[in-house]
């Protein structure tokens, strides 16, 4: 158990890490939740969004490491495992993104983006039907959910798969 002074410190170094992420200072974010989590190594949201900035720089191998350790924490972390399942699909790991992905949708079966995602994947498999009802999922999850841009992206995405 961390002492109020560890925590409080672990706590700074976090808080400091996300007004660097806001800004997209990725290198000085990474050194403070480093330190956030070299003070307190089962501060599951610092390796998580220390992993976010390593799947944003195509650091996967990293990013990995940090959402599976995340994961062997806290199991059941949806967007974890949604972006475990983004370090396998930038990886050319289809079918272990698709199992991520599925994990993540059986966590949260309104995560609109998990289902795009594992889409992608399909898609990369041949798993054109598949792929496509992924994508009617995700379109009408956004925008019921209101994001209307993603929505439409899905859409146009929908479409040009089902030409294929």
């Amino acid at each position: 158990m961390a002492t109020i002074e560890t925590q409080q410190n672990y706590l700074f170094f976090y808080d400091r890490a996300l007004n660097s992420i806001g800004e997209n200072h990725w290198k000085a974010a990474i050194d403070d939740l480093s330190v956030s989590i070299e003070m307190n190594p089962d501060f599951v949201p610092a390796l998580v969004n220390r992993g976010n900035i390593y799947l944003e720089t195509g650091d996967f191998p990293k990013a990995g490491a940090d959402y599976e350790r995340a994961l062997h924490l806290a199991p059941d972390d949806a967007f974890a495992r949604n972006n475990l399942g983004l370090v396998y699909l930038n990886s050319a790991r289809d079918r272990e993104a698709i199992d991520e992905f599925t994990r993540a949708l059986s966590l949260d079966r309104e995560y609109a983006e998990a289902y795009f995602n594992r889409a992608l994947a399909f898609a990369g498999s041949g798993k054109i039907e598949e792929a496509i009802a992924d994508l009617d999922r995700a379109a009408s999850l956004f925008e019921r959910q209101g994001d209307k841009d993603s929505a439409k992206n899905t859409r146009e995405f929908r479409r040009k798969i089902g030409n294929l």
